[in-house]
């Protein structure tokens, strides 16, 4: 029996190699909603019997997020924590979710990111909403 996950940003750069790649191994209900509306959220995760949600929804091209901060913010961060907060209320059982982040998490700088970068801008740092328990 194949398992059955969720998907966010199935027609994405990630999301869209993904399904391609694992079509045959698993069934795969993507989000066609809006990441940024809670009730798109809880319409798809009440619609399927999924145990793990794969989390790649995000504004990534530098460009885009450049031109338009306010939603690269508002889908890349609070849609992400409105997911994780829906998720939490209605499969609270789901088995494993996969985050797949951007470098878009970070208040726009001039400076280099690698993955020891360390910067006082991580957006909301004190609590930055990426938790389940």
């Amino acid at each position: 029996m194949k398992h059955i996950i969720g998907i966010t940003g199935a027609n994405g750069n990630l999301g869209s190699k993904f399904c391609k790649l694992f079509r045959n191994k698993f069934i795969i209900k993507k989000f066609k909603g809006d990441i940024r509306k809670k009730n798109d959220i809880n319409k798809w995760l009440n619609s399927s019997n999924f145990k793990l949600i794969l989390h790649f929804a995000a504004i990534v091209p530098i460009q885009k997020v450049e031109k338009n901060y306010s939603k690269a913010l508002n889908v890349n961060h609070l849609g992400t924590k409105k997911l994780i907060n829906c998720v939490k209320q209605k499969k609270p059982n789901l088995e494993w979710f996969f985050y797949a982040s951007t470098s878009h998490i970070y208040a726009p700088s001039k400076k280099k990111i690698s993955e020891t970068f360390k910067d006082q801008n991580f957006i909301n740092s004190k609590d930055n909403g990426y938790q389940i328990n």
